[in-house]
């Protein structure tokens, strides 16, 4: 069973649809929580974390400021901390800022295909939208891959090295192309 920490608000421009289709298609079982009540009430044995996306970011969207978000989030890493947590945009970065990285605010919103380089040299077109790119990576993390914006390279995908925590800018659920990289990481979680 897979929890999804449920960061869209229901947000009808959310890629999270996509995830838990792919997730149906594939007979991953899931279960989807948006409030710490609902999160405690799980009883059931957990094989991993996927922590959503958040609404678009535009102007005046003080989520990143919620409270409430940012402690859900906060509890299912520390209550689920020897599970595999896997985190994608708003859940990259959150995963990066409470293991002790930086985040850096971009002039604009950036919302577009792009080239993702991974370490490996293999390098595919992913999808991201985000205000906020990492700036510094916690100690304890790597970095995996890079994307860039405006010419300016960001760390795009990170790993703990000890644990089996990722952390991707991108959404790997967005286009076809690039949804293997799920796959591999929830099929790894079996």
């Amino acid at each position: 069973m897979i929890l999804i920490i449920d960061n869209s608000r229901n947000d009808p421009n959310s890629y999270l649809p996509k995830i838990l289709n792919l997730f149906t298609e594939n007979y991953i079982s899931y279960i989807r929580v948006s409030t710490i009540e609902q999160l405690n009430l799980i009883s059931m044995n957990i094989n991993g974390v996927l922590i959503s996306e958040s609404p678009p970011v535009r102007n005046n969207n003080n989520f990143y400021e919620s409270k409430e978000t940012l402690e859900l989030n906060k509890r299912a890493i520390e209550r689920y901390s020897g599970k595999p947590i896997v985190g994608i945009c708003f859940g990259c970065q959150f995963i990066n800022t409470y293991f002790g990285g930086t985040l850096k605010k971009l002039d604009k919103i950036h919302c577009e295909t792009a080239l993702v380089k991974f370490k490996n040299r293999m390098s595919i077109h992913i999808q991201f939208c985000l205000r906020f790119v990492i700036d510094k990576i916690p100690d304890n993390f790597h970095i995996l891959a890079y994307s860039s914006v405006d010419g300016k390279e960001f760390p795009s995908m990170i790993a703990h090295k000890s644990k089996p925590i990722y952390g991707m800018l991108f959404h790997p659920e967005y286009l076809k192309d690039t949804e293997f990289i799920l796959h591999n990481l929830f099929k790894s979680f079996y």
